[in-house]
């Protein structure tokens, strides 16, 4: 539980206003954590055996969520620095501290001192919950072959949206005297799902080797806590933030490593300056990671106020001849809205891009 001695946080109340508080979330007494698991020795030799697990385990909450975030719509980066009160705490990028001249201007413009950081009130910690499933089988005396599935599910995760969000059909805001409200809330989910295959060879003429595989896919709605990269935590509609759903900004789909020891043979004559030395080796293959396309404050074309939208794709973006320094094919990238001669959107135009 993350506190003030001083009550100098501060949160969005109910009635729309920034109240100071001791503590920032309520207490959650709800952890509870059961595991279960078993190992079953099919033919009774050792040479066959199924072993599958499952467990519930919980996050821990770091204070860089509330005294730290990184978001993109707001120099604001915690419930700490709303700037309220006799005593307040001050961020040295936030609008409620004392600015450098040649920077005040542009940064107070986009990033009014009506910026909030609030802290859901119904918080709870996140869980997830991990299952395994996998074979193994003696090949020989010295080799073994091992598959299995191994997968988890991620459920109140960390994320914070933008509760201050323009309406999209109106073009109100909830807290008309506020500019963004960014939420810290425990809403987001994930998934994970993976074969894993490994083949072991153990003291083979002096060689030890392993070789393992998986192929996996990384599903969620938030892939950060914090927007470390735009869109990682924070959805650019946050009326419907679970539509963010996609793989994951780590996900990584296929993965090979290959390990070998060979202990060097020693001379009897020389034991003491030829023993105890080997030959090691590590090779490591990996797919590659998901690639994020936005125009970061390029301009609101989407019409979401947050200046992160990402654009619509209405080609491959792959087709083409690729270059060193591109290596996507751009034309397959429209802005969400039309554009005139100058290229500013139309107003009435605009669509919230997916």
């Amino acid at each position: 539980m993350i506190g003030e001695n001083k009550d100098r946080f501060s949160i969005l109340d109910s009635t729309g206003n920034l109240a100071l508080v001791h503590q920032l979330y309520p207490h959650d007494y709800k952890n509870f954590a059961p595991r279960a698991s078993f190992a079953w020795n099919a033919h009774g030799n050792g040479k066959t055996v199924v072993r599958a697990g499952w467990g519930m385990y919980y996050d821990a909450f770091s204070q860089d969520f509330f005294v730290g975030q990184l978001p993109f719509n707001t120099f604001n980066s915690g419930p700490a620095y709303n700037g309220i009160g006799p005593d307040p705490i001050t961020f040295s990028f936030s609008p409620a501290a004392t600015l450098a001249r040649e920077f005040a201007y542009s940064v107070l413009l986009l990033f009014g001192a009506t910026d909030v950081f609030t802290v859901d009130q119904n918080l709870r910690t996140p869980y997830i919950q991990v299952m395994n499933l996998n074979l193994q089988q003696e090949l020989s005396p010295k080799v073994a072959l091992q598959v299995g599935y191994v997968g988890s599910q991620g459920r109140k995760l960390f994320r914070y949206i933008d509760i201050n969000q323009a309406n999209p059909a109106s073009g109100t805001h909830a807290f008309p005297a506020l500019g963004f409200v960014n939420q810290f809330q425990s809403s987001a989910s994930s998934g994970y799902n993976s074969l894993q295959a490994s083949l072991r060879l153990r003291d083979w003429h002096r060689l030890s080797s392993s070789v393992s595989y998986t192929w996996s896919h990384s599903i969620d709605n938030a892939s950060d806590g914090q927007d470390y990269v735009p869109n990682a935590t924070q959805p650019d509609n946050s009326f419907a933030a679970n539509r963010e759903r996609a793989s994951s900004n780590f996900d990584m789909r296929q993965h090979l490593s290959w390990t070998f020891t060979y202990q060097l043979p020693s001379s009897e004559s020389m034991h003491w300056l030829t023993s105890g030395w080997a030959l090691d080796g590590v090779l490591s293959l990996a797919a590659g990671q998901p690639f994020n396309v936005n125009y970061l404050f390029e301009g609101d074309f989407n019409g979401s106020g947050e200046f992160f939208g990402r654009p619509d794709l209405v080609g491959n973006p792959f087709a083409g001849t690729k270059t060193p320094n591109q290596v996507l094919n751009l034309t397959a990238f429209r802005v969400p809205c039309t554009v005139d001669s100058a290229g500013n959107c139309i107003p009435g135009t605009q669509h919230l891009a997916i």
